[in-house]
């Protein structure tokens, strides 16, 4: 450090959105898009599958795996990546809340109806329960009376 160079780091306090921050398009989406790939990829992990076997078991690609799990998702939805984790047999849980009042609507969808694609060689483990919170919603404009 140089002579008289102050040592004092700026920062800045983070909206809770990495995307959003970094002031990229559709940040609340990616944020999404973030999370499920994570779960894919700790499913993965915890289940200590190889690429190859998860993609078997959710019926795409090992490179598709090997994009999930690196982050790589261009060309990943967030239904598609939704249906996934279904194949996985995980449960996401989509939450809307209001901001501007105390309203509250949850959907919320079971995967056991989805067919189970699973090589035999491959031991099942059950779920872990994945919870996506959704707030991309704008605040309501403002109505004018008369």
């Amino acid at each position: 450090m140089k002579k008289g160079a102050s040592s004092e780091i700026e920062f800045e306090k983070s909206s809770g959105n990495i995307f959003a921050d970094l002031g990229l398009d559709n940040p609340g989406e990616s944020l999404i898009q973030a999370d499920l790939a994570l779960a894919i990829a700790r499913e993965v992990r915890e289940r200590a599958w190889t690429q190859a076997q998860a993609a078997a078991v959710m019926g795409v690609s090992q490179s598709d795996v090997s994009n999930i799990v690196r982050g790589k998702l261009k060309g990943f939805s967030i239904e598609r990546l939704t249906r996934l984790l279904g194949f996985l047999d995980c449960e996401v849980e989509v939450v809307v809340r209001s901001r501007h009042a105390d309203v509250q609507f949850e959907v919320s969808t079971s995967t056991e109806n989805v067919l189970r694609r699973s090589p035999p060689n491959i031991p099942f483990i059950p779920p872990i329960p994945v919870q996506v919170i959704v707030d991309p919603c704008p605040p309501l404009p403002k109505v004018r009376n008369g």
